[in-house]
């Protein structure tokens, strides 16, 4: 018995079409859109770390740990099921925040008015951060994801009512933050004062 088998012969011309095919399906696929099918942002995402990141992860971060004062070592530990309801809260609205940093065609920066500390020494003024952003979408959708996943983490720690854990998360929340804004927003700096 033989072990010849016929050969398949396919024209060169067809496979440079299907090449030139391919190339152009991979392109498109590169792409990001410009604004997320069916949604209109509105907020950049300056404004929703200011109006939704900041507000709902300092409670977070303060919710555990010990904090030295006048009167000695203070711990902080959620003492109640509803001190531990509002910090469901806030992580909820933290994970949400994640879905809308990642929507394409969000600006990075307000189209109106000013930011607070957007001038301070060290960070990239406005015209340089919204072109960093838009340069480099996939890497800070990669950061947004990264965020998202250590709030996911925090409401875990939270729902199972493990101060330890939250305070751990809350570093890792901590540092998702830094590594996003000492690329985009000072980077190569140390973060302003």
């Amino acid at each position: 018995m033989s072990n010849y088998r016929p050969r398949l012969q396919i024209p060169l011309a067809f496979l440079s079409i299907l090449s030139l095919g391919n190339v152009a399906l991979a392109a498109g696929c590169a792409r990001k859109p410009e604004v997320a099918p069916g949604f209109e942002p509105a907020a950049s995402i300056q404004e929703l770390m200011l109006l939704q990141i900041d507000p709902n992860v300092d409670p977070l971060w303060e919710a555990v740990g010990t904090v030295e004062t006048r009167e000695g070592i203070e711990t902080r530990v959620p003492a109640s099921e509803e001190q531990w309801e509002g910090l469901r809260a806030h992580a909820l609205r933290l994970v949400e925040t994640g879905n809308r940093l990642r929507m394409p065609g969000r600006r990075a920066i307000p189209v109106r008015g000013s930011v607070p500390g957007a001038h301070i020494a060290g960070v990239l003024d406005h015209v340089e951060i919204e072109a960093a952003v838009k340069r480099e979408w996939p890497l800070f959708s990669s950061y947004a994801g990264e965020f998202q996943s250590a709030a996911l983490a925090a409401l875990r720690a939270i729902e199972a009512r493990d101060a330890g854990d939250l305070l751990v998360t809350g570093e890792r929340l901590q540092e998702t933050c830094e590594q996003c804004h000492g690329h985009f927003w000072y980077p190569g700096d140390k973060p302003p004062a």
